[in-house]
């Protein structure tokens, strides 16, 4: 694939994205059809065949790369700290709240994603010795968390910008070391 396909077909699949984000705010994902995706970017369906299989494996798409450039913010921060690295992941979803909380709504397994990113970013704690890796009750006390503070978050993201972005990551950081009897 030569440069100029390459950037085209990254074109293509950013105006296809662009459509169904559009599409997804007007209406729910199951009400949405390739028709009206393909008319939305005013591109054949054809061009969008060849790039996905129907509009989940779009939304798919749209949901890895809010997750992988979710991950990237937070690892290129370079920070050891992990308070301020949760603080940075907390930055990311408050500046793309309005994408975070569609896809909170429209993507089926987009909830449980975010929770495995809220599990990668604790294991890293685990690893460092902060918290103890023995307990059997770990991931059930880590699910439990992790949903109260993903409702906690997408109502933070909604509208209660009283609460700065590090205010918010130091009231989950703390009650996360509290249920796992850190102090």
């Amino acid at each position: 694939m030569t440069t100029q396909e390459n950037r085209r077909s990254k074109i293509t699949r950013w105006v296809f994205r662009e459509s169904l984000t559009e599409l997804m705010l007007e209406k729910g994902m199951q009400k949405i059809s390739v028709n009206e995706i393909c008319k939305r970017a005013d591109m054949n369906r054809s061009t969008f065949y060849a790039h996905y299989e129907d509009q989940f494996d779009l939304l798919r798409e749209i949901e890895d790369e809010f997750l992988i450039a979710l991950r990237t913010t937070v690892t290129e921060s370079n920070l050891q700290n992990f308070a301020q690295r949760f603080e940075k992941y907390l930055g990311y979803l408050q500046q793309n709240g309005s994408l975070f909380t569609l896809l909170m709504r429209e993507a089926p397994d987009f909830r449980d994603k975010i929770i495995r990113e809220a599990f990668s970013l604790y294991e890293m704690r685990k690893e460092s010795g902060v918290i103890a890796s023995e307990d059997p009750r770990f991931a059930q006390k880590l699910y439990f968390v992790s949903g109260g503070s993903l409702l906690l978050l997408e109502k933070w993201i909604e509208g209660d910008s009283e609460i700065t972005t590090s205010d918010m990551a130091d009231m989950i950081y703390r009650f996360w070391d509290r249920i796992n009897g850190i102090t």
